[in-house]
């Protein structure tokens, strides 16, 4: 049976409970990674980011969500802050929160956060 692609079928959770299931099951990372292809195309994630992760499992671990971050996550809410990244959604909705972060990077009256 040929497998079908189906864009944003699989999150990365739900690759990593694939991953889990599949390393549980014997299956080596780059027998995961070519299985993870068939069905999430370019969606699949790193097979670097397999390796890991199935280690982790074969270690005994039996969760799939991330660790929590230590500390405080980065942010500036203030309102200046705020009114600068608004201006500058209203210039180009489309722009990433990296593209973002760039420009927020030549206002000097404004911490770095990200």
């Amino acid at each position: 049976m040929a497998a079908v692609h189906v864009s944003g079928t699989m999150t990365n959770d739900n690759q990593r409970a694939y991953i889990k299931i599949e390393t549980l099951r014997g299956k080596t990372p780059m027998e995961i990674h070519s299985s993870l292809l068939e069905v999430c195309g370019v969606e699949t994630v790193d097979r670097s980011t397999i390796s890991r992760w199935s280690q982790r499992f074969r270690e005994g671990r039996l969760s799939i969500e991330n660790d929590p971050k230590s500390g405080q996550p980065r942010t500036s809410t203030d309102d200046q802050s705020v009114e600068c990244v608004h201006q500058i959604l209203e210039e180009d909705r489309r722009m990433t929160c990296k593209e973002t972060a760039h420009v927020l990077e030549f206002h000097e009256h404004l911490p770095t956060v990200f």
